[in-house]
């Protein structure tokens, strides 16, 4: 014969909304934790920097195509000037080698160019 059971609710019968909600809190908290790390302690500032610095090699990058371009059309005085624009490019991005590399590059085609 079968027994049952009528009486007080086991623990795997208590609704799971109370712990669901405590979890939800602390994710919250935890969550606007790192967002507020991120915005005041500097996470923010560092991918800033960052960013920064990749757009400044993409510039001095862009200066050698367009150098190498000036380099094809044969006009002395156009690439004694896009070499000055890739030096100052290098020089924005705090590239010494190729800063110094590229004044190096200026100086011969400027003379070229007979300045």
């Amino acid at each position: 014969m079968q027994s049952f059971k009528l009486s007080s609710p086991e623990k795997d019968d208590i609704p799971k909304e109370e712990g669901s909600s405590v979890a939800k809190g602390i994710m919250s908290l935890l969550v606007l934790g790192v967002g507020g790390w991120f915005l005041f302690g500097g996470g923010l500032e560092q991918q800033a920097a960052k960013d920064l610095d990749k757009i400044e090699d993409q510039v001095a990058v862009d200066f050698v195509n367009q150098y190498n371009l000036a380099k094809k059309s044969g006009d002395a005085i156009q690439i004694c000037v896009q070499a000055g624009m890739v030096s100052a490019g290098y020089l924005q991005a705090e590239d010494q080698a190729n800063y110094l590399k590229w004044k190096e590059i200026e100086k011969a085609d400027c003379k070229n160019a007979g300045m």
